[in-house]
């Protein structure tokens, strides 16, 4: 069966997912190798047995640099922008354009997108889980940092590149001043999974069959129903076909890798211990009913309720994805209180959209202080939450 599918409703990604009974290329099975034929016939075969996700060392390859980057504004503060797999940097250029005397900005493509070095192949060893090439784009950030000699820039991202926004402050906050995941998360949630976890060799398989069948979709059909997902979440008709058409920058080959490494990934285990700020900003589409609006938070709230000491949940409501085009004013507003360490707000689901938006230090309003969270108000440690779908919390570490 055929069907385009969102794996989140937040996501705007309009993936093929073909639920075929192929496995996947990348799938692997625990099973005995038999010797090389080297061997001594009459020695025992020794025994090959298949790693499994996550199981140390993880496999990896040689560093892939971020090679293009769009370099904007005079502000005093910087910020490294980073968007969806499905774009490039232009993504942010409208972001950018409002925001040039605010910040020193710096937009990048991902490697691999917009005629840049693709990173080298998975290994045959590895898993989605793994995260190789999200691994490399850790490694290339913090390259970019240290050779534009940026210190303790704030990383804001959108959906996978809100992700990546995530593990830089669960891995390496000591090199950042915060960071801000637009409907990025995690761990994605995937089709038919009943709870906030899935076994990560579930996860593993499922995504291992998603990207398989992806795979099979000839290029033409897979990327205009990427095109047509990006088309049906802004409402302006010019600006839906510009944001579109960044589809076009994207090799398919290159995302379907980023894809299959967000939708495998599960960070949720290190979120209990995040030491720098994180502001989550999570849109709320137009028209959602109210039950499935609040299923949404509570999704949300679940993810991320251990980490309410240094992170805040922010909603955007009666906002549809990509809110540098559904809400840019609110989206202006909440950037610029984050990163001077004030009250973030959202978009409330009758609240007027914003025409502009005027910082204090230019005339605007005053940004109300972020209110304390006391040291006892620290919450479940959602590492210890139980994992549905079958089976036990899976032991194996997550790859820093």
């Amino acid at each position: 069966m055929e069907r385009l599918c969102r794996t989140s409703r937040l996501m705007w990604t309009a993936c093929a997912v073909v639920f075929a009974t192929a496995g996947s290329a990348h799938a692997r099975q625990d099973v005995v190798q038999p010797a090389a034929p080297s061997q001594p016939a009459s020695s025992p075969a020794p025994l090959l047995v298949a790693r499994k996700p996550l199981e140390k060392p993880i496999p990896t390859i040689p560093l892939t640099p971020i090679e293009k980057f769009e370099k904007r504004g005079t502000g005093k503060i910087t910020l490294i922008l980073i968007p969806d797999y499905g774009m490039d940097w232009r993504a942010w250029e409208t972001f950018m354009e409002r925001n040039q005397a605010r910040y020193t900005m710096y937009a990048i493509n991902l490697p691999g997108i917009g005629g840049t070095t693709m990173p080298a192949e998975m290994p045959e060893d590895a898993f989605y889980a793994d995260g190789v090439w999200t691994q490399n784009l850790e490694k290339a950030l913090l390259k970019l940092m240290e050779d534009e000699k940026l210190d303790k820039p704030f990383i804001v991202g959108y959906s996978y590149g809100g992700h990546m926004a995530l593990r830089m402050a669960i891995h390496h906050h000591e090199k950042i001043g915060g960071a801000i995941s637009m409907d990025g998360t995690v761990t994605v949630h995937l089709p038919n999974q009943k709870g906030p976890r899935m076994p990560i060799q579930d996860r593993e398989a499922f995504v291992a069959q998603t990207m398989s069948a992806g795979q099979k979709i000839a290029d033409d059909v897979f990327m205009e129903r990427q095109r047509t997902g990006l088309k049906s979440v802004i409402t302006d008709p010019q600006r839906a076909e510009f944001i579109s058409s960044l589809v076009d920058s994207v090799p398919k080959k290159v995302l379907l890798q980023y894809m299959g490494e967000y939708y495998a990934a599960d960070q949720w285990q290190y979120i209990a211990d995040l030491k720098t700020p994180v502001a989550v900003l999570v849109s709320i589409p137009s028209g959602a009913e109210a039950a499935l609006s609040r299923a949404s938070k509570q999704k949300w709230e679940r993810w991320f309720l251990a980490a309410k000491q240094n992170l805040d949940l922010i909603w955007f409501e009666n906002t549809n994805p990509i809110m540098t085009e559904s809400a840019p004013f609110e989206l202006d507003r909440a950037v610029h209180a984050f990163v001077h360490g004030n009250f973030v707000q959202g978009k409330t689901k009758y609240s007027k959209p914003m025409t502009e938006y005027v910082a204090p230090e230019e005339g605007g309003e005053a940004e109300l202080p972020r209110p304390s969270v006391s040291a006892g108000a620290a919450a479940e440690n959602p590492a210890e939450a139980p994992v549905t779908d079958g089976g036990s919390p899976d032991s194996a570490e997550q790859p820093k």
